[in-house]
């Protein structure tokens, strides 16, 4: 994620664009916050590289559910917070994303 990262710096679209699909594509199990920035970053390569815009769209369709998802995990510290604390930092988490988090 930090090489895609970096590209996403230099705005180097193809290098992003691969190395946030190597991530997701990898053998290994990731947590689904980390698999949603690998979605977001993918997003931002077919913006910068082959203007698919259902290409984005699906993928930050896919980031923005791998982060809700991410709430039922443990590296999330909404354990102790009341219902509208957790829609509160769920909606800044999509709204850090570039996600409207108002829309599906």
């Amino acid at each position: 994620m930090k090489k895609s990262q970096l590209a996403w710096d230099e705005r180097d679209g193809a290098r992003m664009l691969t190395l946030a699909q190597a991530v997701q594509d990898g053998p290994w199990t990731l947590p689904a916050s980390v698999r949603s920035e690998a979605a977001q970053q993918e997003a931002r390569g077919h913006a910068l590289t082959t203007r698919d815009l259902a290409a984005v769209d699906r993928k930050l369709n896919e980031a923005r559910d791998l982060l809700a998802a991410s709430v039922h995990e443990h590296d999330m510290p909404l354990r102790n917070m009341s219902t509208s604390a957790r829609v509160g930092w769920i909606a800044e988490r999509l709204t850090a994303l570039g996600l409207d988090p108002t829309t599906r």
